[in-house]
């Protein structure tokens, strides 16, 4: 243990010197550590790595919705689709527009990895201190209001607009969760947006387009 700080470096041979008095004493290195101290340092260490996550209060309902929504595509639909990308793509390069030509290729990049990979569940909890979804904790100040679209069978979402607008809007899945639940406990936190009575237009382009 003393090697690892220090005890156990070079060592110079000079003149002895008898201290008088803490005036006269050398400064030590902060590596010149005592056992004690040592001892200290290592259960501070461990002390800080199992430190309690921040308290976010009362768990009040937690539900799990696949991260990606896997709409049902016909043959028909893939061979429109490649149809239209080509198509833009040409277009794309007949009048020199590299980035509307890389923005068509990254999305069918995007669309084909999606069809490929399996799909994750994520978990979204609601705490007395705000809300969770995945592994990324929002306090309900960072909110500044919700809103639920339920149009079953297509539409059963939850959606929560963040104070920055930076930030994008969140869209959570309610699936076979109670719509009105969700809303009483919200309603104790955050103010519901009442002007909001349809999906996004972007949320509904895309599920008609099943993108």
């Amino acid at each position: 243990m003393k090697k690892l700080f220090g005890e156990g470096g070079i060592r110079t041979h000079g003149p002895v010197r008898q201290d008088n008095g803490f005036q006269d004493r050398r400064l030590q290195p902060l590596s010149h550590l005592s056992p004690n101290s040592e001892v200290s340092i290592i259960f501070l260490l461990i002390s800080v790595k199992h430190m309690p996550e921040t308290n976010r209060g009362k768990k009040l309902i937690t539900w799990t919705f696949p991260e990606i929504i896997k709409h049902e595509r016909s043959r028909g639909w893939y061979i429109a689709a490649i149809i239209i990308g080509v198509l833009l793509l040409i277009y794309a390069l007949f009048t020199f527009n590299l980035l509307f030509a890389l923005i068509i290729i990254v999305t069918a990049i995007i669309l084909f990895l999606r069809h490929k990979e399996g799909v994750s569940d994520i978990d979204f909890t609601i705490y007395e201190d705000g809300v969770e979804i995945g592994n990324n904790f929002h306090e309900f100040r960072e909110l500044r209001d919700f809103y639920v679209i339920y149009e079953p069978p297509e539409v059963k979402n939850l959606y929560l607009n963040f104070r920055s607008a930076l930030q994008p809007r969140l869209q959570i899945p309610l699936d076979d969760i109670n719509p009105v639940k969700v809303r009483e406990i919200l309603l104790d936190y955050l103010n519901e947006d009442l002007d909001k009575e349809n999906e996004p237009i972007t949320d509904a382009l895309g599920r008609w387009l099943k993108l």
